[in-house]
């Protein structure tokens, strides 16, 4: 296999390795792809998962990525606060919320982390289309309710107004979710910091 052919036949996927080029080609040999990897054909992101040279131009890319290299998990957090207009910063390492252990990875392309969540509350996220690949992100909702729930310290007003959340974003959203989200995790605590937000929320609109 030629490195043509392969951009060709490995374009579907967001990342890609060994396995994935012997669906194509059975016979394809490691010392291919440490070739490639050694001549610059290749980047590798993390163990097992690469990504060709100007394959990644836009967040969507890497949000793609972030799903590839450790699944499940969906973008949520900051990132999701951030792409739905609730926080003004811009994250440049791409949060994510998983089934599986917490976990970093740092790559020539960026960084991505992994913070851990129930089987139970792995819910209230979406597809979105992309440049070039689909990627899960979670609902802005429950983007708010990952981060409150895995950040207990934003339980005091002073703590959530640092967050910088816009009251007009805030206040698009479907409350009938998010209390219906809320419920679903269970947790007297959380509902005690989303009633919170939304009194800071309440009195910054004013």
């Amino acid at each position: 296999m030629t490195i043509h052919e392969a951009r060709h036949l490995l374009d579907p996927f967001p990342t890609f390795g060994l396995g994935t080029i012997r669906l194509f080609r059975p016979g394809f040999a490691q010392q291919s792809l440490a070739r490639w990897k050694a001549a610059g054909r290749i980047i590798r992101v993390a163990s097992g998962h690469y990504v060709f040279p100007g394959s990644v131009s836009d967040e969507t890319d890497l949000f793609a990525i972030a799903n590839s290299l450790y699944r499940p998990s969906y973008v949520s957090l900051e990132t999701a606060l951030s792409v739905h207009g609730l926080i003004p910063e811009t994250i440049h390492s791409v949060t994510s919320v998983t089934t599986r252990k917490t976990r970093r990875v740092d790559s020539p392309v960026g960084s991505f982390s992994y913070r851990t969540l129930g089987t139970r509350l792995f819910f209230g996220y979406v597809r979105q289309e992309g440049r070039r690949h689909p990627c899960m992100i979670a609902r802005p909702e429950k983007a708010i309710l990952d981060f409150l729930y895995l950040n207990p310290s934003y339980d005091r007003p002073d703590a959530l107004r640092e967050l910088r959340i816009d009251p007009e974003a805030f206040s698009g959203l479907s409350q009938r979710r998010l209390d219906a989200y809320c419920r679903r995790f269970g947790k007297g605590s959380l509902e005690h910091r989303l009633r919170a937000l939304e009194v800071v929320m309440s009195d910054a609109g004013t």
